[in-house]
């Protein structure tokens, strides 16, 4: 009995994502009663996984978790007290207390903030709080962020505009089941901000406030400045000024707040050479350069961003990437994607829990497939394949994020160049 009910779990979990994607874009085919029906089922799924994430939110708060948190208060902490955060060390007294291990002393203490100066803005306000009041406050923002991230694929991937309730129930279905929200939770990360800033682009990127949106970006997740590349590509002139702008004011912040020493710090004595080797060949890193080193069984004999394979590698899909942006030029969708796919391929520090970024690709395909009902059942059986691959090992993320982008690097370069000067207004 056991073994049916376990088998009956994993089937309804495994029909979650499809469900969504069809709540999402229903068809005509899809009769009045049927509509009534998944909306019912999404509602019911959509309680659940609230309720689920709210429960381990919960217990997060009780109990922050060393491994991502600690290391986010401790940053924000520093920084509050004048500390040089880019110095070895830089926090140990202030960690003492709460006995880190070993590993996270090696990886956070004895390295430093591995984030660009602009970024500590994210997490100076948990500086100004306790331990556990900060992870009260960071979890709070989180939620929020988490349920305007499911608003935000709901606005821009619903049929044809269509904003019901199915719709949006269909959107948060498959956000909350994407395998990096129960991980985003789990390590209290920042995955949802850097997933809104990128939804936010996506929205406004023909206007000055994507421009604000790709500072958020960059402060979030610093491989997303890849994302300013696609703008100048694109000649998103006013995205891109406002966004280098706005990142110059907070950078200028950024100095006022931290001190000339710190900054100095930063440049001269970088934390980015004093992170351990296990960084990066542990299975939760999915970058290119991750998998190459594994499969290569680097042991530390050189610089891991130094290996020759992954430097020829990572200049191919740029140069190609480019390439294929500026040839599909009425196709801005994909250029999108595959200026935020490469970004997530040659990273050397792609965690697994940045899949959720997958989702905007994903739901791209989704909508693309619409004509064809074989097309339309392809992507669907290939974007839940993918998730639940990913739910299963880390190892699925980099599978999957290379998998996205040679399907939108074929359609690019498969795309006629007479089909794109008919397109073009006179």
């Amino acid at each position: 009995m056991s073994s049916l009910v376990a088998l009956a779990k994993s089937a309804i979990s495994a029909a979650i994502i499809p469900l969504g994607l069809i709540g999402l874009r229903p068809g005509r085919k899809l009769s009045p009663a049927w509509r009534v029906l998944l909306t019912v089922a999404l509602t019911l799924i959509v309680v659940f996984l609230v309720y689920h994430q709210l429960r381990v939110l919960a217990a997060k708060v009780h109990n922050p978790p060393q491994w991502d948190f600690l290391a986010l208060w401790l940053y924000g902490k520093a920084t509050a007290m004048h500390l040089d955060i880019y110095r070895p060390g830089f926090a140990a007294q202030i960690a003492a207390p709460f006995h880190p291990d070993a590993s996270f002393r090696r990886e956070v203490i004895d390295v430093g903030f591995v984030y660009p100066p602009t970024s500590i803005w994210l997490f100076l306000p948990l500086g100004w709080l306790g331990y556990h009041g900060a992870a009260a406050l960071w979890a709070a923002v989180n939620l929020v962020i988490l349920l305007a991230d499911a608003y935000l694929l709901w606005r821009l991937f619903a049929d044809g505009g269509r904003r019901d309730l199915l719709a949006l129930l269909a959107a948060a279905a498959i956000l909350f089941k994407l395998p990096a929200t129960p991980q985003t939770i789990d390590f209290l990360q920042s995955n949802f901000i850097a997933l809104l800033a990128v939804l936010l682009l996506l929205k406004d990127r023909d206007n000055a406030r994507g421009g604000l949106w790709l500072a958020l970006a960059f402060m979030a997740k610093p491989f997303l400045g890849l994302m300013f590349v696609y703008a100048l590509l694109r000649r998103k002139w006013v995205a891109a000024l406002v966004g280098a702008g706005s990142l110059v004011l907070v950078a200028i912040g950024s100095w006022i707040v931290l001190g000339t020493q710190t900054m100095v710090t930063y440049v001269a004595n970088s934390p980015y050479s004093r992170q351990p080797s296990w960084v990066f060949t542990e299975k939760t890193n999915q970058s290119l350069l991750a998998t190459i080193l594994r499969a290569t069984r680097w042991a530390g004999e050189y610089p891991p961003t130094h290996n020759p394979v992954y430097l020829a590698l990572s200049a191919a899909l740029i140069a190609v990437t480019v390439a294929l942006i500026l040839r599909a030029r009425d196709r801005d969708d994909w250029a999108f994607a595959l200026a935020l796919l490469v970004g997530l391929l040659v990273y050397p520090g792609t965690q697994f829990f940045y899949s959720d970024l997958l989702i905007i690709p994903a739901l791209m395909l989704w909508n693309l497939s619409r004509p064809s009902t074989i097309a339309s059942a392809a992507v669907l059986v290939f974007i839940t394949a993918e998730f639940i691959a990913i739910a299963q090992t880390p190892a699925a993320v980099f599978v999957a994020t290379a998998a996205n982008w040679c399907i939108f690097a074929v359609m690019a370069a498969a795309w006629p160049r007479a089909a794109v000067a008919q397109l073009e207004p006179e």
